[in-house]
């Protein structure tokens, strides 16, 4: 995957539909990191909304999921 693992696991929050806040608590970063992140997220994956990142992680992972068999 392009993604690093603190990268992957701010992806799958904003897939979950959390807000930057949330995220920033649960994974022990300030917000305005985690707005960092998802914004370079939205660069590397070529998404241009939130949204549109969520549904490049469900497709990500049923693509992993289905090369593990």
């Amino acid at each position: 995957m392009i993604l690093t693992s603190r990268q992957r696991e701010v992806t799958a929050c904003v897939a979950a539909g959390w807000p930057d806040k949330i995220t920033a608590f649960h994974l022990g970063l300030k917000t305005d990191t985690v707005h960092q992140y998802v914004q370079q997220i939205k660069r590397i994956t070529g998404t241009g909304s939130r949204a549109q990142l969520a549904i490049w992680w469900v497709e990500m992972v049923k693509q992993v999921a289905t090369e593990e068999g």
